[in-house]
């Protein structure tokens, strides 16, 4: 015998959600990220660090844009990498470069 709750949801029931705009949820957009370097300030540790704070690095994870023939690489926030993956249990995502928004000519097929 099956007792969901009737708030509860099967992942399944969750992938045929639709978005705001009319498409389902399966065709999430690309996610367009601002690759950064390694070399900005929010990634400098004090010389002094009296609390042992974690640096900005450590949230961050290395990547690529996803659109074909770019070869942009950089630093992304892991969380929005791990979601792309489809390791939240949502469909994954492509991420792809300012460059390649901006220009219009990402194809995710």
């Amino acid at each position: 015998m099956n007792d969901i709750h009737p708030s509860e949801q099967s992942i399944e029931q969750q992938h045929q959600i639709g978005l705001t705009d009319g498409r389902n949820i399966e065709e999430r957009p690309p996610y367009v990220a601002s690759f950064k370097t390694g070399d900005e300030p929010m990634f400098k540790k004090p010389d002094h660090d009296p609390h042992g704070e974690v640096s900005a690095r450590a949230h961050y994870s290395s990547t690529s844009c996803d659109s074909p023939g770019c070869e942009t690489t950089g630093l992304v926030a892991t969380e929005i990498l791990e979601d792309s993956a489809g390791l939240t249990g949502l469909p994954p995502f492509d991420i792809i470069c300012t460059i390649c928004a901006e220009s219009g000519e990402f194809d995710s097929s």
